[in-house]
């Protein structure tokens, strides 16, 4: 039995040039920051997000809205929207992510047909192939910035963001030798909750892991997206890039495309009664 919250496969949707480098072991971060300009500056609303970061929608009489600016001082971003306060961390604009999208167990069995040996079909949102607009036609752009998606197997991204955590590990010890009290610097995963109702009121403790940087709204869910990210650093600008180098990818844990396509998975599927049912 295969848990619920087990990855199945990744896929990465970009263009050709960061895909190729993508599998050659290069792992680039961008800043959460650089997403928000993104949709701010040109209003794409598929890779940017102007929402992205805010732990916070309260009431303006809300009593944790003096405590968070007693908590976080200068670090706190408030935006008036209406009868509420959009809050927000500036230093969660520079701290480095990679996003992929992710599909799980859960995911499969909630979109399978019935129970038992069935087939599922997972429909990609077409949102996700027009992001690249005409870039899916070679003869328009160069090769190079063609529209791509690789599909990786969940195994392979496993072992990647071990290797990262391993890398961490291995500059903290030499660190320590000149600096007593140095850290590693922390190598998060997870996948994204679209669970924020930019309408209704929410809040997410702002702790050192940068937990905010895990919710999203209601209307992204069709990016099923899992995010690694370091909540230790912080980049310089918001267009900064942080490269992460690992184990190249071997050919028999992915493989490219450039069309839109559809997965189907056959598989045997069990649904467990909840306990007060």
């Amino acid at each position: 039995m295969i848990p619920p919250d087990n990855y199945i496969i990744f896929f990465k949707f970009s263009e050709q040039r960061w895909i190729d480098s993508l599998v050659n072991g290069n792992f680039s971060f961008s800043c959460v920051g650089k997403f928000i300009q993104q949709a701010q500056a040109t209003g794409d609303t598929v890779q940017g997000d102007s929402f992205e970061g805010y732990f916070a929608r309260l009431k303006k009489d809300d009593k944790r809205l003096t405590i968070m600016r007693s908590r976080l001082k200068d670090d706190l971003e408030e935006s008036n929207d209406g009868n509420y306060v959009l809050l927000r961390r500036k230093s969660a604009l520079t701290v480095p992510i990679f996003c992929i999208y992710g599909y799980q167990c859960i995911d499969a069995v909630n979109e399978a047909p019935s129970s038992g040996k069935t087939r599922i079909r997972h429909n990609f949102d077409a949102r996700l192939f027009d992001a690249f607009a005409n870039k899916w036609n070679s003869s328009i752009v160069a090769d190079d910035r063609r529209a791509t998606y690789v599909i990786l197997q969940a195994r392979a991204i496993a072992n990647r963001i071990a290797e990262m955590r391993d890398k961490e590990l291995k500059n903290m010890l030499k660190k320590q030798r000149r600096e007593r009290k140095a850290l590693a610097n922390r190598v998060l995963a997870d996948r994204i909750q679209y669970d924020i109702d930019e309408r209704g009121e929410f809040f997410i403790n702002p702790t050192d892991n940068y937990p905010e940087l895990l919710h999203k709204r209601c209307e992204y869910a069709y990016q099923y997206e899992t995010r690694i990210y370091f909540p230790d650093i912080h980049l310089s600008h918001i267009f900064d890039r942080k490269s992460v180098a690992v184990s190249a990818f071997d050919k028999s844990e992915y493989r490219i495309d450039h069309m839109p396509m559809r997965m189907n998975i056959t598989a045997d599927v069990v649904r467990w009664k909840k306990k007060d049912e």
